[in-house]
């Protein structure tokens, strides 16, 4: 991945950067789109930005809209090699990048020695198999990263949820308690009516019976009467109906 940039027009950088095929793959490896080595030092990774930016900047190529994309693609990949962690992090990438190259490679001289004795499979690192392997290797990291960002998106959007579940059962409970306490004294007034009503039916109910043994008691005390006069003139009266008063 030596550095192309002097014998490279502002048209090429952003062709490289957007039209080329796997352009979108490609670019998430900042040694790629800065074009440099990944043990490249820092000095000559500032070097090389600066170079590329100029090429690339909308302020260069105002004929050219797609400039202000590549720029940003330069811009990204520059801020991630100047972070100290995110520099080890890609070194680490191209380092296991190289480590499953190197284990394809075994496994092909090994089935090539299985099949004709032999060992047909040079050593030599192929540039462009290294370079597509680290693409492939920051392709998954993103996929990986993606996957992570809708799970915990998800998560957020399920306790956000539940946040606004629970505001809405606390609005309903403050709704219920406050129309319970307003309707207070209308509970108290229909109780009190109503032990006041069974209170009042007991009454008359007692007034009834009251009245009816009154008027049975004076039935009995006549019988008694006409019985006793009947004794002393010998005369039998007529039996007494007993009267029944309307309440």
């Amino acid at each position: 991945m030596a550095s192309k940039t002097s014998s490279s027009s502002s048209k090429d950088q952003i062709e490289r950067l957007l039209k080329r095929p796997g352009a979108r793959y490609f670019n998430l490896n900042p040694f790629d789109v800065l074009q440099l080595e990944p043990d490249a030092p820092l000095e000559e990774v500032k070097k090389q930005y600066r170079k590329l930016s100029i090429l690339v900047h909308p302020d260069k190529n105002l004929d050219n809209a797609e400039a202000q994309e590549a720029f940003d693609i330069i811009s990204k990949a520059y801020q991630a090699l100047q972070d100290d962690e995110m520099l080890e992090f890609c070194r680490g990438v191209v380092t296991e990048a190289r480590r499953r190259i190197e284990e394809e490679t075994q496994a092909a001289r090994k089935k090539a020695k299985k099949l004709n004795g032999g060992n047909n499979v040079e050593e030599v690192e192929d540039t462009a198999a290294l370079k597509m392997k680290i693409s492939q290797l920051f392709v998954e990291i993103g996929q990986k990263k993606q996957r992570l960002e809708e799970r915990e998106a998800a998560e957020r959007k399920r306790k956000r949820e539940q946040e606004l579940e629970e505001v809405e059962r606390r609005r309903l409970e403050t709704e219920f308690n406050e129309k319970w306490e307003q309707q207070r004294d209308q509970r108290v007034n229909s109780w009190r009516n109503f032990v006041s009503g069974k209170k009042r039916d007991r009454e008359k109910e007692k007034e009834k019976e009251g009245l009816n043994k009154k008027v049975n008691t004076s039935a009995t005390d006549l019988a008694k009467n006409n019985k006793r006069k009947s004794r002393r003139t010998g005369l039998k009266p007529p039996p007494l109906a007993t009267e029944s008063r309307p309440i």
